[in-house]
């Protein structure tokens, strides 16, 4: 779901209706699993389709989840991504 929603956020167009349920699924199934890690490369795909869709509220607060996911785990060279 991960991967699927970050090629429907970079198509060109993108096909936004698909990232959007495409993320969001992902990240259910990351917390039903217990893959945080995974969880926070979910927020930052999240956070970047919205920051090139112009929505920077959404694209904040999902960026900041990464932010703080990718510290919590000590996940350093994601941390610099984020």
């Amino acid at each position: 779901m991960h991967l699927i929603g970050g090629i429907d956020a970079r198509r060109d167009p993108p096909n936004a209706a698909e990232a959007e349920d495409h993320y969001p699924r992902a990240l259910e199934l990351t917390e039903e699993l217990g893959m945080r890690p995974l969880a926070a490369h979910c927020h930052l795909g999240l956070g970047r389709f919205y920051r090139h869709s112009g929505e920077p509220g959404k694209s904040g607060t999902h960026i900041e989840t990464a932010t703080a996911m990718s510290r919590d785990m000590n996940m350093k060279l994601w941390l610099d991504r984020t």
